[in-house]
């Protein structure tokens, strides 16, 4: 795991770099938390996104096989 070192990056170009992305930061979720925890929780839910994506990706890829694989049978009959 990567640590976060706000010497090297401020932590105000890390959550404008984040909400580029459409991560966002509420202070409401973050109330006493540190730095390295607000970036630990945005990259765990930039992974659970980007799962959600492939899965998602996945089920359309799976459905259009098997609705192909219908429509052969279909033509076929």
């Amino acid at each position: 795991m990567l640590e976060y070192d706000p010497s090297v990056v401020s932590a105000g170009r890390v959550i404008d770099l984040l909400a580029a992305h459409g991560y966002v930061i509420r202070s409401a979720d973050t109330a006493g938390r540190g730095w390295a925890d607000n970036v630990a929780s945005a990259a765990m839910n930039w992974v659970i996104n980007a799962l959600a994506e492939c899965l998602a990706l996945a089920v359309i890829t799976a459905l259009v096989s098997l609705t192909r694989a219908e429509q052969c049978q279909l033509n076929s009959a």
